[in-house]
């Protein structure tokens, strides 16, 4: 027996323009998905309950000197640099 949901169309297709932009961390503006000038930096946030991460990203004039932000559960925002696959604090 199948399951089938009546408001799902069997053929249906999503915009380009949809996935084709993605909003900057930085400034908030539009950027396009996938530009070679784009910055992904990760997130850790550690809560009582547990440790979360996410990714941002940046465009080519908003690109951080970090690239991973850590944020301690006592509020504490530590940033750190990857320099030949050892992170270096930045004060």
């Amino acid at each position: 027996m199948k399951i089938r949901f009546p408001w799902a169309k069997r053929e249906h297709s999503h915009p380009e323009f949809i996935f084709k932009y993605i909003v900057c961390a930085g400034c908030g503006h539009l950027i396009p998905n996938g530009q070679i000038g784009n910055k992904m930096v990760r997130i850790c946030n550690e809560t009582r309950w547990g440790k979360m991460e996410w990714m941002e990203t940046y465009g080519e004039s908003c690109v951080p000197d970090w690239d991973i932000k850590e944020i301690g559960i006592d509020g504490k925002v530590k940033y750190y640099k990857i320099i030949k696959e050892q992170l270096v604090e930045i004060d």
